[in-house]
């Protein structure tokens, strides 16, 4: 049998275990398979002839064995010559017996780090451990908000190996939207652990007009003032428009302005409208949202 060294306490195995017959003659025996010292198993081997070899135990042919703890095992196998009722070889393997395939989450790294805007790219990062003696195969999930981004399969080794292979990183990233604004969270998960860190998602600032202040007369060719109220209804994430006056459904004046969340302010845009015709003026106050 082979000296096995990837197991685990949850793994049933078969060893492969052959009998060659020595002899001239043909013959039967029986070989008796002992782990750790218990006896788990006899096979008869009938009608072996002179020279030949019987692949008496193998996997998948219904017998196996399983460690209930771990550290080193050992297999033995003995065959008894039925001809002489006595052993004629022993043979005995050592087997390693490790702690289960266990991934764990090495935190969560977000990109950026603080608050994020509405429109802006999260990376999401973590490294995945294998803490267990033996390597196994995992899917790791990153949801963001219960929305799977990304669903990887890993396989890990173990850090006692010469050259480890235990750990790898796992990365995702998001664009935040509207929907995302609040408190949403970063869940990355293995069979084995699951890792939760939420995100501070700033509302975007929406502008809008709210009140226009004009003369009520004013002179041809002469300038007028014009008065142009706007809120922030929004957030405090990129909180700043351009604001617009329109006389005639053309531009004639505009200004940047930066407002945080549910907070006001007179736009005045003196002197910056004047009537080429006498008549009626319309005059409009527009933000990148209104």
């Amino acid at each position: 049998s082979s000296n096995v060294t990837q197991l685990d306490t949850e793994t049933d195995f078969a060893p492969t275990i052959n009998v060659t017959n020595l002899g001239n003659q043909t013959g039967n025996a029986s070989l008796t398979v002992r782990f750790n010292n218990s006896t788990e198993g006899t096979f008869p081997i009938n009608s072996l002839a002179g020279g030949a070899t019987d692949e008496t135990v193998k996997p998948n042919a219904g017998f196996a064995l399983n460690a209930s703890s771990t550290g080193t095992k050992i297999i033995e196998a003995e065959v008894t010559n039925n001809a002489t009722d006595s052993s004629d070889d022993t043979s005995a393997r050592l087997v390693n017996i490790g702690d289960a395939p266990n991934f764990t989450i090495e935190g969560i790294t977000l990109t950026p780090s603080g608050t994020i805007e509405q429109g802006r790219t999260l990376d999401i990062s973590a490294t995945i451990n294998n803490t267990g003696d033996v390597t196994g195969n995992q899917t790791v999930v990153v949801e963001f908000d219960d929305t799977e981004l990304n669903a990887t399969v890993f396989e890990l080794g173990n850090d006692s190996a010469a050259t480890p292979n235990n750990k790898r990183t796992i990365s995702a990233e998001f664009i935040t939207t509207e929907q995302s604004s609040g408190g949403p969270t970063v869940e990355i998960g293995t069979d084995d652990d699951t890792r939760t860190q939420t995100v501070t998602v700033e509302e975007n600032g929406e502008f809008e007009v709210t009140n226009i202040n004009a003369d009520d007369s004013a002179i041809v060719n002469e300038s007028a003032d014009v008065d142009v109220t706007v809120e922030n209804v929004g957030g405090n994430a990129r909180n700043t428009t351009e604001v617009r006056l329109l006389a005639g459904g053309q531009e004639v004046a505009n200004t940047s302005l930066s407002l945080s969340n549910d907070s006001a302010r007179i736009v005045q845009f003196d002197g910056d409208v004047t009537p080429l015709t006498a008549g009626q003026l319309q005059v409009t106050g527009v933000t990148s949202d209104d």
